[in-house]
């Protein structure tokens, strides 16, 4: 099922929507369910104001709104992740590639740097 942070994203990239292009991008990625149930999450999406419908049947998002600082996991991450949870699966734990920040920074370095945080928690 498609998530309202799937939705949002799409609507940041493509500015102006309607379901059927939403629906046709994020079932490449996930199965998503049918078009009602997209449907749903684009109507709560309109009942908090997160997005606008400036015409029937096209979506788009309010001109105040900012966009969340998102990253996109590559595969390596991924799979880190699931040895990680696998290993230790009552641990919190954060990894994050210095590939999410190139954007931000002004002198790109020329290594990519992984970095893993953890904090273990015991057992109940």
């Amino acid at each position: 099922m498609a998530t309202i942070n799937d939705i949002l994203n799409f609507a940041f990239t493509h500015k102006v929507f309607t379901p059927k292009e939403l629906l046709a991008n994020i079932k490449d990625r996930n199965p998503v369910g049918s078009l009602g149930s997209l449907l749903k999450q684009i109507n709560r999406l309109l009942k908090s104001g997160q997005i606008i419908r400036p015409e029937r049947g096209v979506y788009s998002l309010p001109n105040n709104i900012k966009r969340d600082f998102f990253i996109n996991c590559s595969g390596d991450i991924r799979s880190i992740d699931l040895q990680l949870k696998k290993q230790l699966p009552f641990a919190d734990f954060c990894i994050w590639d210095s590939s999410a920040i190139m954007s931000y920074i002004l002198h790109i370095p020329d290594i990519k740097f992984r970095c893993l945080y953890t904090s273990l928690h015991k057992g109940t």
